[in-house]
């Protein structure tokens, strides 16, 4: 466990500080995240209930730490007991926060998913016309990049439809935002924009606000304009004082311009909130004396920042800082390879070193093919283009092979008719295992291909991209590659990815959507997604050719928390992170500073629709450019290199900010080794975060759990896919009437309940009718056996979590039954629409959990219950604490399996017969 540092003065003024806003300045390394956690300690030992605080942090990463040094300290404070009463506190980012709050606040909101970059990619295309995107510009995929960047712009900034009146992206923008809806849509722009339009209702407003008495917001300068106006409902600035807001940043590393940050937010913070207090925490306690100086002295360079010194806590030591240089970049990847391996013989674990870019993609494949070569294990995120994998583009190429469409190999390549010669030779080649000795085509390969094509090209029946790609790869033999060998999960992760390439192209194309009849009057039908023929190739076709080939990186490899690897990362995924040992490569003219940096772009939006200066901070500057490299600077505790090659296809010239820092002349030859760094303290990898459901697969089997939830496989779609999800979202909205009704909902009252809340995304018409009928008929079985109940609902979908040895579990129960004159105390139910003999022990270990986790929290927990909804039975379950303990013993043992990577498979008949991931899976005992 990470001891608690020595508090400075400004530390214990952060922690103790009451009555005002307060803004806390903290250089990078000066123990913010201690401080922040430390004060919501001392707030939980005051008295201050745990709902009653809110944390918002950056990534989820992140907020995991923070969430483990809150429970650390408090902990330490209260005892173990108290721990698990942290459930109703709030840490994590501000986009899950805006989802819990709209699915709790705002029904419709309740069976919403939430779109990615790339879904939303696929989506506007296959709504292009629907929201007039064709009337932007005759080409295809330019107005979608366009109009996603113009949307995503327009919900950091608060810019309201209004503004762009009735021009033609005025027009796109509403029927976008109409599109959206009836399929069920949230964007991560309108998650945040949606959030607000709820606070600004005064009612959402007081019942959000109800519990809540401080509002902790780290990476402050990081926060968008939109996101600004999020925080100021939640804790308005005239607000006398119910909610005391806290936030926590550093202008000097205010890197996410490109994507809204607005630095101005934590600059002007006093002047916005009067009366605020400001801590300055100067104090470096994780780097040694000349990287704080130097680092210290660059970013004085910066413009327009807040005025601040900041200081070294730690002694001086060997080899903090050293500039370097190779005559190619070759050579400057041999050599720091062969520094790693010195240091590694010294005694410094992989893991301690870090080795940052400013765009992995560009500068890090010379690196990463010296560390294969040698041997020296590594994890890398972005490296290199998905498609740039010879089988993954063979894959692909298929595909357009399927339409008659054209392919080109790489980049700035001559393009040519997709070959299926080209296609099998490939694949023949690249899978060996399955091909016939001495053979150059694997037999019966062509063929297959040549009747997959014509039969789904008929369009005879609903096509199922994943499916039939996992068929494809097990013809090949691709899921005899072995997952514990470097190459073998290279290979399973790669064919992972391009599954999440398909599964996101299905996943927007496949859904359905609740439309009016033609005549716009009368009840909402349901129309079936677009799932066969050759139009839905095309479509697929094109979303590979003109997205998905640029967006898709490469696997990143398999990571679990005790990994031994060197971390290769962009200087933008390293915010927030430290190592003993880091290294900065590739320190040339144009690549550090980016030679973009502040060039003018093209936008769909009005240049009058700007807010001032906004547009220029998404084009960037050297600004920026000098945060980003400051925060480089400051990822390393004892030692960092910073280095440049001289030659490439041409000269280059050291980066101006590698001389700012170094100064002098550059070595050559072998580089000054730091001491070994201080021992890990135990334990200082942080507890696995984890849900009830990925446990219970990984109790079902770990190797199926693996290939889904670490390499990425992607599960089959199916028409009944979300019909669960679509029956607990509406009878949560029969409990959430009763209870604030104080009446179970009439016949008619559930039917139109139905009519506006049943969505089941991938069914067919047909089938939604069907399923629409099912579900009334179990609300209905529902209300009439326990309507009763949806009177004492005390919560629905209530969270809770469990502390174990290693890691933390979550989970969501259906209904909580309250303690009243009908029930004496809490009864815990959980919901299933369908039975399944094989999961019985796994439902009820699940119940044993939220019992014991409710109890840890100090409710009184007194029953559950395994409701049936199908035929309407009801079954207790067993939590009487032996059987509690015993549960929490289970899951706490399945933590520390997943935490070693310890998934064996179990491969049984039944089991693999319903596994999703059964056509990949080498174990799997039916295929």
């Amino acid at each position: 466990m990470t001891p608690p540092l020595t508090l400075s003065p400004a530390q214990s003024r952060v922690i103790t500080h009451r009555g005002t806003d307060l803004q806390v300045i903290a250089c990078a390394g000066s123990g913010k995240t201690e401080a922040m956690a430390r004060r919501v300690a001392a707030l939980l030992s005051e008295g201050a209930p745990p709902a009653s605080i809110v944390a918002f942090t950056f990534t989820d990463r992140a907020a995991a730490e923070l969430r483990d040094r809150i429970v650390r300290r408090v902990t330490e404070a209260e005892g173990p007991a108290f721990r698990d009463r942290l459930g109703p506190m709030y840490v994590g980012t501000i986009h899950a926060y805006c989802f819990q709050l709209l699915q709790e606040h705002v029904p419709r909101y309740g069976n919403y998913d939430i779109l990615d970059e790339n879904r939303h990619a696929g989506f506007l295309s296959r709504e292009f016309r629907a929201i007039g995107l064709d009337k932007l510009s005759a080409r295809r995929w330019q107005p979608i990049r366009d109009f996603a960047r113009a949307v995503d712009v327009m919900g950091n900034e608060g810019i309201r439809a209004e503004a762009l009146g009735d021009t033609p992206l005025g027009k796109c923008y509403r029927a976008w935002r109409e599109r959206l809806d009836r399929f069920h849509f949230l964007t991560f722009s309108l998650l945040i924009s949606a959030a607000i339009e709820a606070l600004e209702d005064p009612t959402v407003a007081a019942r959000v606000r109800a519990p809540l008495r401080h509002l902790l917001v780290d990476e402050y300068q990081d926060i968008n304009p939109a996101q600004e106006r999020l925080i100021a409902l939640l804790a308005p600035p005239t607000g006398g004082g119910q909610v005391q807001l806290c936030v926590v940043g550093d202008d000097d590393q205010s890197i996410y311009q490109w994507r809204g940050s607005d630095v101005r937010n934590i600059v002007e913070f006093t002047r916005v909130r009067s009366g605020s207090h400001t801590e300055t925490l100067a104090t470096n306690r994780r780097s040694r004396p000349a990287i704080v100086a130097a680092a210290a002295e660059f970013a004085a360079s910066i413009p327009g920042r807040l005025d601040k010194d900041m200081d070294a806590a730690r002694p001086p030591s060997e080899a903090e800082i050293t500039g370097w240089t190779a005559e190619t970049e070759q050579d400057e990847a041999e050599h720091l390879a062969a520094t790693v391996e010195r240091l590694h013989a010294q005694g410094v674990r992989y893991r301690d070193i870090a080795v940052l870019f400013r765009s992995v993609r560009t500068s890090a494949p010379p690196l990463l093919q010296v560390l294969d070569r040698l041997g020296i294990p590594y994890t890398c995120g972005g490296r290199t283009g998905l498609f740039l994998v010879p089988e993954i583009a063979l894959f692909a190429e298929t595909f357009a092979w399927f339409v008659d469409g054209d392919w080109q190999d790489a980049r700035f390549t001559e393009w040519r008719p997709a070959s299926l010669d080209n296609v099998v030779s490939g694949l023949s080649r690249i899978f060996p295992l399955a091909s016939a000795p001495g053979g150059t085509e694997l037999p019966g390969l062509r063929k297959y291909l040549e009747d997959w094509k014509a039969f789904q090209l008929r369009g005879i029946r609903p096509v199922s991209l994943v499916g039939d790609y996992y068929a494809l790869l097990t013809r090949l033999g691709a899921h005899l590659a072995d997952a514990d060998t470097p190459a073998g999960a290279a290979r399973l992760g790669a064919l992972a990815r391009f599954s999440e390439v398909l599964g996101d192209f299905e996943h927007v194309h496949r859904r359905g959507h609740l439309a009016l009849p033609a005549e716009g009057e009368g009840k909402r039908v349901f129309v079936g997604g677009r799932d066969r023929g050759k139009p839905y190739f095309q479509s697929l076709y094109s979303y590979l050719v003109y997205w998905a080939r640029d967006a898709y990186e490469e696997f990143a490899g398999e990571v679990h928390p005790d990994l031994d690897a060197v971390d290769i990362l962009t200087v933008h995924q390293a915010k927030g992170l430290e190592w003993p040992i880091v290294f900065l490569p590739a320190l040339v003219k144009g690549r550090f500073p980016s030679g973009r940096a502040g060039q003018p772009q093209d936008w769909l939006l009005p240049p009058d629709v700007f807010p001032p200066g906004v547009r220029a901070r998404y084009e960037g500057s050297d600004a920026e450019e000098r945060r980003l490299f400051y925060v480089a600077l400051t990822r390393a505790r004892d030692a960092v290199y910073l280095s440049c090659f001289q030659k490439r296809a041409r000269r280059f010239e050291p980066s101006a900010y590698l001389r700012e820092v170094v100064g002098g002349p550059l070595l050559t030859g072998d580089l000054p080794l730091p001491p070994p760094p201080d021992a890990a303290p135990a334990g200082d990898a942080p507890p696995l975060q984890v849900s009830f459901s990925d446990l219970a697969r990984v109790a079902e089997c770990g190797h199926a759990w693996r290939l889904g939830a670490t390499f990425g496989f992607q599960a089959e779609l199916s028409p009944e896919l979300g019909y669960g999800k679509a029956v607990h979202h509406v009878l949560r909205q029969v409990a959430e009437r009763a209870r604030a009704e104080g009446a179970v909902p009439d016949k008619e009252a559930l039917t139109r309940l139905l009519d506006a809340e049943m969505y089941v995304p991938f069914a067919s018409a047909a089938a939604f009718t069907t399923m629409r009928g099912a579900a009334a008929r179990v609300v209905a079985l529902y209300v009439a056996h326990y309507g009763d109940d949806l009177r004492h609902v005390w919560a629905a979908e209530r969270p809770f979590t469990l502390h174990v040895a290693g890691g933390v579990i979550a989970g969501r129960a259906d209904i909580v039954l309250g303690a009243d004159g009908h029930h004496q105390g809490l009864d815990v139910v959980d919901y299933k629409v369908a039975s399944d003999p094989r999961r019985e022990a796994l439902y009820r270990l699940q119940l044993a959990v939220y019992a014991a986790s409710g109890r840890a929290e100090g409710l009184d927990v007194r029953g559950a219950y395994l409701h049936e909804l199908r035929d309407g039975l009801r079954h207790p379950v067993d939590v009487s604490p032996a059987v509690t303990d015993a549960a929490v013993g289970e899951v706490a043992q399945l933590v520390g399996r997943v935490r070693k990577g310890d998934l064996p498979p179990v491969p049984t008949v039944d089991r693999c017969g319903a596994c999703d991931f059964r056509k990949v899976c080498s174990f799997a005992a039916a295929r």
